[in-house]
């Protein structure tokens, strides 16, 4: 669940400004003062660490100046040659000009890849208020600072060895930056972090931080970021916008997406691709922390202004800020105050955009030491899109959710869905976290909700509940009886919530202690392991907080780890919104708003508007287990189900949680739709690439790679969204029937060699020779194929269990020979008395015997050399053996 509020369309805006550098001499006149896929869930969650604050008298440097030695490690070096200090692998090659303060990264070549690049402040003063209603003051940078000196240092961690550069610059308005810059051998990843440091008794010492970029090249410095020919026609992917908008995630060319809050250009959030169609060369940029602020990168490109490098025009901004909102104070440092922006990572070269938004999100992963969850939650949601949507909503007790029990006890549990979630209505009043005791009363002593957990559980499936920890309703007791609790709203929260709803200051210690209280009640002593955490975004609003040093979100992130720490390693932690400040601790996020049950061709909450978002964040798969929200299969808004097939099938390829938003009691009357869900779990941890995401605003072609016991093949997904737009133009395409066909090439394949492709759905088959799959799609349809190289020997091909053919429900896979003959061997996973069908390529050979724990026998046979066998066990699973005259 999630507030549709902010889709408002804002017409109100107050005076904008990105502020501008002032020289030296005025401004000390002016101013008045990777990953490890295991089990094991109780790893430590790191942050990245690229040094400490230095204490302000390590600044002055040595008279004379003599240049350090040059440092090495793991192919990389940093030393100083003719005023220009380098850091280089062989595969780019940093240049810190000591005396202009700019930085420019060059390829191996040679070749301009970002120039004229420094690290910033901007101050809270008395200048024009941004969007979000925070005052501009003053902007400092190390292009007017002076160099001191610099050291390096060995560096190894998840993202390999290398070497960390610290250049300290003083500034004349009296404050001393910190920029810390590195590189790992044999990579094109760069990583960069600033930190500003004023004296004790400096006039800056009780100044606030409104934002701190790490790196920016933009029309200030004269700089910019280079990839193609022409930045015009470069795309780009973001991760959400301007800080408030990350319920959208977007492609777009350069130009189109306007940044509201940050002008000039775009600005995204967490992280971002810039892709060059004409090159088909990409630039991963984001942040590798959020413990302090949020992470933006903002780009633009204005052609009259555009700086020229190696016959390429660049981009006029390329920025990467840390966002404070509210401003804070500087923290207490060792001789004086400091702050930090957060870790900057730059990919230069990826081998493909899908390779380095991958490579983003699981190196974000094993610098943060993650263990993903493989067991992929699938479960079900009581608030079924609202009670004004045809679902539950807040009208729950425990009538409707027991009887909603056993039907997922008969229908899906069987079948390999493990979760069940109780969501909003539960509870006395938001903010008052206790039983509502009329809907779920007690039973024999046991507290409602307890009771509910240990039911659940009894049934062999995991408890699960949702909670708004962070948001107060004005009529809660809580309110009333904790007013020192409760934190302002910053403009932007007051125009967006209203008076009714408020918000918990998370610096202050009494919160945090009952909010560990809380998480430490529902799920060690209630027993649900499945937190959902909904409307988190709320505490971003937060202004005036108890603590002054902190801002909001890094009081947001505070609030989450102490809930992470009470709830225990083994309970599934599910986030709602503000994606990048949860990565570090969420299981699991919800990429989406809500999504219902209609197409949204008109632009409101639905499939498309659903998919467009999801398939833009298909890589954070590598981070968390992405949740894409509900299925559904009901019709009360429209929806046919062939359109809530091509629903159920792309999101059980995008492999993260599967969620049914529909009643159990009303899906247990079709079975039709009941199969349609149950072929999509259990789900296989691996999201499929959206092929086409540059080129069309709701991806039709996906190819997910699928591994098993040694065997390896591909899932294709081909569809027909109906309207779509082309990215580059903006040009609508039509409604209608259309030829959708992927080159097997394009996904690593020989397009020379002989593949069985079998059709998911249509459980038909051929032989592809030609190097290309292809189908015709009515509107709203669409088609799976499992592609498989042609083997030399029998093996099995497809199962009707299964949309993936194979990966998860068959195990134990074996061929061998005996008695003279060659004897196929596998365990499958299915309900026993559920009919369903396997399919054996025999390669020719002819089946001597088939035999299995149950009914059934030889099934059809879909395409030369492939045989169907129908089997209806008696156990699960069941052991298949066929044997073949060798």
């Amino acid at each position: 669940m999630q507030r549709t509020a902010l889709l408002v369309v804002f017409s109100v805006f107050f005076a904008c400004s990105s502020g501008s550098k002032k020289e030296g001499a005025d401004i000390a006149a002016e101013l008045p003062s990777v990953v490890d896929v295991a089990a094991d869930k109780t790893a430590e969650l790191p942050s990245v660490d690229l040094g400490v604050p230095p204490e302000v008298s390590d600044v002055a440097p040595e008279l004379p100046y003599v240049p350090p030695d040059p440092v090495t490690n793991g192919g990389v070096e940093a030393h100083e040659e003719g005023g220009t200090l380098i850091i280089e692998n062989g595969v780019i090659e940093v240049q810190v000009q000591l005396d202009s303060g700019l930085v420019d990264v060059l390829d191996a070549g040679g070749a301009a890849l970002v120039l004229g690049a420094e690290s910033r402040m901007q101050l809270e003063g008395g200048g024009p208020k941004d969007l979000m209603g925070q005052e501009q003051g003053d902007v400092f940078g190390t292009s007017e600072a002076v160099f001191m000196a610099w050291e390096g240092q060995a560096v190894a961690d998840a993202l390999g060895e290398g070497v960390q550069v610290a250049v300290t610059w003083e500034h004349p308005g009296g404050l001393t930056f910190r920029q810390r810059l590195e590189l790992r051998g044999d990579s094109p990843v760069f990583l960069a972090r600033a930190t500003v440091t004023v004296p004790a008794g400096g006039e800056l010492v009780n100044e606030r931080v409104l934002q701190l970029s790490p790196f920016v090249a933009d029309a200030d410095t004269g700089g910019g970021l280079f990839l193609g020919a022409d930045p015009s026609q470069h795309l780009v992917v973001d991760n959400g916008s301007d800080m408030f908008f990350d319920f959208a995630a977007r492609v777009y060319r350069v130009g189109k997406g306007e940044s509201l809050f940050f002008p000039p250009g775009s600005v995204a959030n967490w992280n971002a691709c810039i892709y060059d169609p004409d090159t088909e060369q990409s630039i991963v940029a984001g942040f590798m922390t959020f413990d302090r602020g949020v992470g933006l990168i903002g780009l633009d490109y204005e052609a009259d202004s555009a700086p020229r490098a190696d016959a390429r025009a660049g981009f006029t901004r390329f920025e990467a800020f840390t966002y404070f909102s509210p401003p804070p104070n500087m923290k207490d440092g060792t001789d004086g105050v400091y702050v930090d922006s957060e870790v900057f990572y730059v990919d230069f070269a990826p081998e493909t955009p899908f390779d380095g938004l991958e490579n983003y999100a699981s190196r974000f992963a094993a610098m943060k030491n993650k263990t993903l969850w493989t067991d992929i939650p699938t479960s079900w949601n009581s608030w079924g899109g609202g009670g004004g949507e045809g679902g539950l909503g807040t009208n729950i007790n425990e009538e409707i959710i027991l009887a909603n029990l056993d039907a997922m006890e008969e229908d899906f549990y069987p079948f390999g869905m493990n979760y069940f979630v109780i969501d909003n209505g539960w509870e006395v009043a938001v903010g008052d976290w206790d039983t509502h005791p009329e809907r779920f009363p007690d039973h024999d002593g046991v507290e409602g909700m307890e009771w509910m957990a240990g039911e659940i559980e009894s049934r062999g499936m995991i408890p699960g509940i949702w909670i708004a920890p962070f948001w107060v309703s004005a009529d809660s007791q809580l309110a009333k009886d904790h007013p020192d609790w409760l934190a302002p709203k910053s403009e932007f929260g007051g125009f967006l919530m209203g008076d009714g709803d408020l918000i918990l200051d998370l610096t202050n210690p009494e919160v945090l202690d009952w909010l560990s209280q809380l998480m430490h009640k529902i799920t060690q002593e209630w027993g649900f392991k499945w937190i959902k955490m909904d409307f988190a975004y709320y505490a971003l609003f937060a202004s005036e907080l108890m603590d002054s040093t902190k801002n909001a979100s890094e009081a947001y992130v505070d609030g989450i780890n102490v809930m992470r720490e009470a709830m225990g390693p083994e309970t599934f932690f599910l986030t709602i919104s503000a994606m990048g400040l949860s990565f570090t601790v969420g299981d699991g996020g919800r990429t989406t708003l809500d999504n219902m049950p209609e197409w949204g061709d008109d632009g409101e909450q639905g499939t498309k508007v659903t998919l467009m978002t999801a398939s833009h964040r298909y890589y954070l798969n590598w981070l968390w287990s992405n949740h894409h929200d509900l299925v559904y299969y009901r019709d009360d808004l429209g929806m046919t189900m062939g359109e809530a097939r091509c629903w159920t099938s792309v999101v059980c390829l995008m492999g993260g949680i599967f969620k049914i938003g529909d009643k159990f009691t009303e899906l247990h009357e079709h079975p039709d739709r009941l199969e349609m869900a149950r072929v999509a779990i259990p789900v296989y941890p691996r999201s499929a690439r959206p092929l086409d995401m540059f080129e069309l605003r709701y991806p039709e072609v996906w190819a997910v790679p699928v591994a098993r016991e040694g065997k390896e093949w591909h899932v294709v997904g081909l569809y027909n969204w109906g309207l779509n737009e082309l990215v580059a133009t903006g040009k609508e395409t039509p409604e209608e029937t259309k030829t959708k066909s992927l080159d097997l090439s394009e996904i690593g394949l020989d397009p020379n060699a002989k593949y069985l492709s079998f059709s998911a759905w249509d459980r038909t088959c051929q032989w592809e020779e030609d190097g290309v799959v292809e189908v015709e799609l009515e509107p709203r349809t669409d088609a799976i194929f499992v592609v498989r190289p042609e083997s030399q020997e029998p093996e099995i091909v497809f199962t009707t269990r299964h949309l993936l053919g194979g990966a998860v429900e068959v195990s134990e896979e074996t061929l061998a020979e005996e008695d003279g003959e060659l004897v196929l061997r596998a365990k499958i996973d299915s309900p026993a008395g559920h009919e369903f069908e396997v399919f054996v390529d025999t390669v020719g050979l002819k089946v001597t015997g088939f035999t299995f724990s149950g009914a059934g026998g030889f099934g059809s046979k879909p395409c030369d050399g492939v045989q169907g066998f129908t089997l209806i066990a008696d156990q699960n699973p069941t052991e298949m053996e066929v044997r073949f005259e060798k």
